[in-house]
This record gives C-alpha cells, structure tokens and sequence, in this order.
C-alpha cells in the first residue's frame, strides 16, 4: 500500500522529509513511520540517481584512497585500519550505488587536491549515541555496539558501519531516523542490507534502528527494549524491505544506465 499518497494525497513526499513535519493527528507511530520510510526513501534514491553516471568514473580514487582517509582512536585489535578501510570499500566498489557515492566524494578530494578539508576523518568513538554520526568532514563511528537481527543481539561489523557512513555522506541520519526506533529500520539500515547482500556479505538484516552499547550504563533498558521487540521489528523489516523492492530495482537502472 502506498501510504504516503493514501493519507497526503499527492503532496511531495520530498517536501514532507525535508519539513520534518510532525505526525498528524489520527496516525499512530507505526503508520507515520511507514509513511516517512517510504519517503526517505523516495528522497535518498533521488540523491543517489542525481550523482554522476556510474558509467563515467573513473578508478583514480580506487588507488589513492588512503590518501584521503584517516582514522583517529583506531581499534587495538588491528581490524579498524586505513588499509582495512580502503580495501573493503574497493571490494564493493562495482556496485552502482556505492561507486556512485564514491565517485562523488572523490570528484571533491581531486577538486581540492591537497587540502585536508576534504579527506575523511574517521573518529571510533566508543560512547557515540549513534553507530554513524557524519559531522563535516568528520564521521564518528561506534564500532562497540549490538544491533537487533531477528534471532537476537548482534555485534555491529565493520562493513555495515562502513557502508552507513557512504550513506550518510548524502542523506543525514537525523532526516530518516524512525519516530519508533525499536519497532522498525530506518532508511539508511534497510539500504545497508541490500548493499551488504548484494556484495556477498551474508550478515544477518538489522531489524531496529535502535542499537545498544554493552560498555556504557543501561539506563533506560535499551537491552531489553531490543529483545522484547524482535518479533513485531522483524514483521516491520519485512514489510518495508518488500516495499522498498522496486524503488532499489529504478535507482539501479538508472546508475546502471538501463533505466
């Protein structure tokens, strides 16, 4: 069901994001969620079909990546590195929505060839609220927390962390977050499984946009909020997921130029 059109008409669901307008009266959360998923989503394939034609990138940004990339507090157990970073982001650089992201953040580095302005810096932060939070130039990354799959609690990988900071490179985390975050997946989550699918990467989907971090003071029962909700989150996960089929199959085509 379309439920952007069947509750607002024909109204720009763009317009809609972008206002963060607030729930209207008669909605309960689940139902403006599913409206805003399906916006955010409209919202973030436009920007992603918007960037450069896939067709016309070219590899310079594969070889000089590290030289664009630097990693603030890495991990002590060697597994967050800028080697590790350029490599993993290389191995899923055909896939048409990350090579488009790419492609456009490169275009800056060689535009301002030499300032460090335009290099990502790459802060793990182990107390961020957030798994991602892209600030500027700056992206903070939590690589300490669980995420909720449909059979439990799950360490959060570094591929997903990696391909929610593409994301959000374009389309903020605050402009999709669900008004409901332990009963459903945001944009960013649901565009990261695909991705991290598409690539052979065969991690269990993130069902709640929410996540919990094991190393800081549960005080609002974040833990078990997750776990309570695991059944309802996942049945939201898919009916977004299945919904969502059509809008990944356009934004291809049209990367991929057969659109």
């Amino acid at each position: 069901m379309d439920y952007e059109f069947e509750l607002w008409g024909k109204r720009s669901v763009a317009k809609v994001v972008e206002a963060g307008e607030a729930r209207p009266a008669g909605l309960s959360p689940e139902q403006y969620d599913r409206v805003m998923e399906s916006a955010a989503m409209r919202v973030l394939l436009e920007r992603l079909t918007g960037l450069q034609a896939v067709a016309t990138r070219p590899t310079r940004w594969l070889e000089n990546i590290e030289q664009n990339l630097s990693l603030l507090n890495p991990s002590s157990t060697g597994l967050w590195s800028v080697a590790n970073i350029a490599n993993f982001y290389r191995s899923i650089a055909e896939h048409p929505i990350v090579s488009a992201i790419l492609y456009s953040q490169a275009t800056q580095w060689f535009d301002q060839s030499g300032s460090d302005g335009q290099k990502w810096k790459i802060v793990l932060d182990p107390a961020s609220r957030y798994a991602v939070d892209v600030q500027g130039d700056r992206i903070y990354i939590n690589p300490a927390l669980l995420y909720q799959t449909s059979s439990g609690l799950r360490p959060i990988e570094m591929e997903r962390l990696l391909i929610q900071a593409l994301l959000q490179k374009i389309y903020p985390y605050d402009s999709q977050l669900p008004e409901e975050p332990f009963l459903g997946v945001g944009v960013i989550e649901l565009m990261t499984d695909k991705i991290l699918d598409d690539c052979g990467y065969k991690y269990p989907r993130q069902t709640a946009a929410a996540t919990y971090n094991p190393n800081a003071p549960d005080t609002e029962g974040t833990k078990e909020r997750l776990i309570e909700t695991t059944t309802y989150a996942r049945r939201n996960h898919d009916q977004f997921e299945e919904a969502a089929q059509g809008l990944f199959k356009n934004c291809t085509e049209r990367l991929t130029g057969r659109g």
